[in-house]
């Protein structure tokens, strides 16, 4: 339908395209393309154009568009952020977010609200000063506040430094570990292990009653202070006491002293006892007083009976011997004869009177 100017249309067989009219105010059916141009429809009161859509009703499947609300849009749950939301829908859902957020204390944690103007709630969640990981005899206790870790049997105390394991304690403050019977003292230098006490400080080692002082380099407490003197019993290793000592000491010096005082005694021709404590001084002596040619060729001792005798040869030997004591009477027998005070008689040569 050949038209001309504004009214004209023109058909295009070959790319199936139809136009009617020219210029912006053109209406183009494109069949190739499915598509349709215009500056502005207008259908049963309804106005399409640039500016929009104009009607008083627009409505496909359950969904209507009419005067200045949509209607018949699904309740479901949306799943495309290019879904409309009716207002049942958005009431739901400004419903649940209008319900509060609840934020409490845990197991181990504090929840803190802290202040946030007017920018809604602000909430610091912090770990508690004192927690508990896991449960019954595996739990593990940490508290901050007095500076205390415990897991089973196990407790470390950093504030008054100490620590237990079981039945053992260590005490840094005091430097002391007791396990049991058993105490390490760190401060005074000591160690107990039941009735045992070594103490370095006193440089001392007690056992029971024994006590090994090394200041005094002694050992003493023990129990065997007895000793039979007439039938000792004596035990193989075992050191003996002072006391033991003492009492063998006593028991020779008793056997000493009787022996001793019971001595030895001397008897002479007269029947006179002399007698001596053993030790003491017994005098033997004769009336020279000058011993110088004193001579004991000719005198023995024997055994007399229970006794010992003194005797003199038969046949006696002397250099001289000498009968008297008057200087002119005295007589004197020897080498070189004999003589009557200063004049000799007999000789080996004979015999003079000195007359």
């Amino acid at each position: 339908m050949p038209g001309s100017g504004a009214n004209q249309v023109v058909m295009d067989g070959t790319a199936g395209i139809i136009t009617a009219g020219t210029g912006a105010n053109a209406v183009t059916l494109n069949g190739t393309t499915g598509e349709m141009k215009a500056k502005k429809a207008v259908i049963s009161g309804t106005t399409i154009d640039n500016n929009g859509v104009v009607s008083n009703r627009l409505a496909a499947g359950n969904v209507e568009i009419k005067d200045d609300r949509i209607s018949g849009i699904n309740t479901s749950k949306i799943t495309n952020n290019t879904d409309a939301a009716n207002k049942e829908y958005v009431d739901n859902k400004i419903a649940a977010s209008a319900k509060p957020t609840t934020l409490e204390n845990g197991k181990n944690t504090i929840v803190e609200d802290v202040p946030n103007g007017t920018h809604g709630k602000k909430y610091k969640v912090n770990l508690a000063d004192d927690i508990t990981l896991g449960t019954a005899g595996n739990a593990v206790r940490i508290n901050g506040t007095n500076g205390t870790i415990k897991a089973g049997e196990i407790e470390l105390d950093g504030v008054n430094k100490t620590a237990t394991v079981g039945d053992v304690s260590i005490n840094g403050t005091d430097k002391k570990i007791t396990a049991g019977e058993v105490v390490l003292d760190g401060t005074n230098k000591k160690a107990t292990i039941g009735d045992v006490t070594v103490d370095g400080a006193a440089k001392a080692i007690t056992v029971g009653t024994i006590k090994i002082d090394g200041v005094q380099n002694v050992v003493g407490g023990l129990s065997n202070k007895t000793w039979n003197v007439n039938n000792p019993q004596a035990v193989t290793g075992q050191a003996a006491t002072e006391d033991q000592l003492k009492l063998v000491n006593d028991s020779a010096n008793t056997k000493i002293s009787d022996l001793e005082n019971k001595g030895i005694d001397f008897e002479g021709n007269n029947g006179g006892v002399v007698h001596r404590n053993l030790g003491s001084k017994l005098t033997i002596k004769g009336g020279l007083t000058d011993t110088t040619g004193a001579v004991s060729k000719n005198l023995g001792v024997k055994k007399n009976g229970d006794g010992l005798e003194i005797v003199m040869s038969e046949n006696p030997e002397f250099n001289s011997v000498v009968a008297g004591t008057g200087a002119d009477t005295k007589v004197t027998i020897g080498d070189a004869g004999v003589a009557v005070g200063t004049k000799t008689y007999i000789t080996k040569d004979g015999i003079n009177a000195n007359g």
